[in-house]
């Protein structure tokens, strides 16, 4: 992806972004389920990818809190495709302290702190290059820490990112 496009998504998710009221919850059904993962404290991890956003609830059912997921994503020119966003599910090995989330047409991976939900970072970008994505499908995690991504459609890979320990960014 060129510089120029790349300025044009960074402008359009600033200003798309701004269109959205941030007390306003969405839709009250799922639009479409596309991964469901249980931690190890008993919550439901619902990824609804037409609906750009996890979902969290209880072992019962009851709604708990949701976290946006690129809800700038816009069918309307570069850098979103088809609008979906939420695709995939992991969590990190070390008692899942960390929520991944596979953000299908944007093509990163967001990390989340599991516990708040607050995004933490993102990694990734639309391409074919190692560590890019080509239509973002599911994830998972091994023991190790190790987060695991396949692509369908024209990617139809899977790509390994080694987990390297987590290091304090302030200096």
């Amino acid at each position: 992806m060129g510089r120029g496009k790349a300025d044009l998504n960074r402008r359009l998710a600033t200003e798309l972004s701004q269109e959205f009221d941030p007390k306003d919850p969405g839709p009250a059904q799922f639009g479409s389920i596309h991964a469901v993962k249980v931690s190890n404290d008993g919550l439901v991890y619902v990824a609804d990818k037409a609906a750009k956003r996890v979902q969290v609830f209880t072992l019962d059912g009851k709604f708990l809190t949701q976290a946006w997921v690129d809800r700038w994503c816009l069918v309307i020119g570069q850098g979103c495709d088809n609008a979906h966003t939420a695709a995939g599910l992991a969590f990190s090995a070390d008692r899942a302290a960390f929520l991944y989330v596979a953000s299908r047409s944007p093509a990163r991976v967001l990390v989340f702190d599991r516990k708040t939900l607050k995004l933490l970072d993102s990694f990734g970008r639309p391409g074919i290059a190692p560590g890019e994505f080509d239509v973002l499908h599911h994830m998972t995690t091994d023991s190790k820490g190790n987060l695991y991504v396949s692509e369908v459609e024209d990617g139809r890979r899977i790509q390994k990112f080694v987990f390297k320990g987590i290091s304090s960014s302030t200096k």
